[in-house]
């Protein structure tokens, strides 16, 4: 693979496009952007890979549009943070002459700023084809640790890791929570959840709990546990 296309030129796009120009030839393109290295869209579709970087709630509709422009052969992977959805709307469009690799990377621009060596991507295979193994192999030589299961199973272990972790920074957004004079070791790390939600927005926050379904379960179990221990500190003497 020689050409690989970007579409979506977002925080993680912009990162992707670090890794990636040190190995291939990285045509950009991102329609609500103004930015220089934009590639011409005819040739974007041309390429023989493309990275979907957009959010997880805008994915099908940008699928949607350009998916009968790009060329038969081509390998199809997006980045989304959920992937039961993801992985149904890739199978929709791209189901016939097109290798899908569903993946996940579990960092961004703010955790990449300490390196990204040995973080961890997830793989959810459709079909272990050569374009596959090509990109498994790249990553790993890469060095990133390459983690594959199926997208349940990644759905599954996120809604109660991932997920959960941006619901508490969420929380304390919505509480306000502050450093002090007074903060411990164990506070500021919650104070850098709170803003790495903060910095990831909204958007992201809010399609990962609304298209994880396993999410449900989580913030449920979360209510509950938390009815639980109110009413043993009640029930202490």
């Amino acid at each position: 693979m020689k050409n690989i296309g970007i579409i979506g030129f977002g925080r993680f796009g912009k990162l992707l496009h670090k890794i990636l120009k040190e190995d291939f030839k990285v045509m950009i393109f991102d329609k609500k952007s103004n930015i220089k290295q934009r590639s011409d869209f005819e040739k974007i579709t041309l390429c023989d890979a493309l990275f979907f970087c957009v959010p997880i709630s805008s994915l099908e509709s940008t699928v949607k549009e350009y998916f009968k422009y790009i060329k038969k052969g081509s390998t199809i992977l997006d980045v989304a943070s959920v992937k039961v959805e993801p992985v149904k709307i890739l199978k929709k469009y791209f189901s016939t002459g097109f290798d899908i690799i569903p993946t996940h990377p579990m960092f961004g621009p703010d955790s990449a700023k300490d390196g990204l060596k040995y973080a961890v991507i997830a793989f959810c295979p459709v079909k272990k084809s050569k374009a596959y193994i090509f990109w498994k192999l790249y990553f790993k030589k890469k060095k990133f640790k390459v983690v594959e299961m199926t997208p349940e199973k990644h759905d599954l272990i996120t809604a109660s890791g991932m997920a959960f972790t941006h619901f508490i920074g969420e929380v304390m957004k919505k509480m306000e929570i502050k450093s002090s004079p007074l903060d411990t070791k164990t506070f500021k790390m919650l104070l850098d959840i709170k803003k790495a939600v903060s910095e990831n927005g909204e958007e992201l926050f809010y399609d990962i709990q609304k298209n994880n379904s396993y999410t449900v379960k989580m913030r449920s179990d979360l209510k509950k546990a938390v009815s639980a221990i109110e009413k043993k500190i009640k029930e202490k003497k």
